[in-house]
């Protein structure tokens, strides 16, 4: 599914998906283990890196021209803007979970279902 966002003032469709995670394996060697890895340890600083592939996806699906922007201006601007992770956390879970048929849970909330 196409969301969108506003980042720096601009609105920017993401996309998460199998474009946005070959992306990211082919450019970066990351692959859905070591984002869900990352995810269920509660380590956020993957984030701005898989916003800005599902940003370019968003670009490439409405036939925009390439990113002018850089994941470091992604981190940036989500320091900048309150609220961008708890937005986009649901999507790229959503995403993750149609994509391989299973739920991510943070350590977090796996400790609580244990008390």
């Amino acid at each position: 599914m196409v969301h969108s966002i506003s980042l720096n003032g601009q609105d920017h469709a993401v996309l998460f998906g199998n474009w946005a995670f070959k992306k990211m394996k082919d450019e970066k060697g990351l692959t859905l283990g070591s984002i869900t890895d990352a995810m269920t340890a509660s380590d956020v600083t993957i984030l701005p890196t898989v916003l800005f592939y599902a940003i370019r996806a968003g670009r490439v699906y409405n036939k925009q021209s390439e990113a002018d922007f850089t994941e470091d201006d992604v981190a940036l601007w989500m320091d900048i803007q309150r609220g961008v992770a708890e937005k986009v956390m649901p999507w790229l879970l959503e995403s993750i979970q149609d994509m391989t048929g299973q739920t991510i849970e943070s350590e977090e909330a796996d400790a609580k279902k244990k008390k």
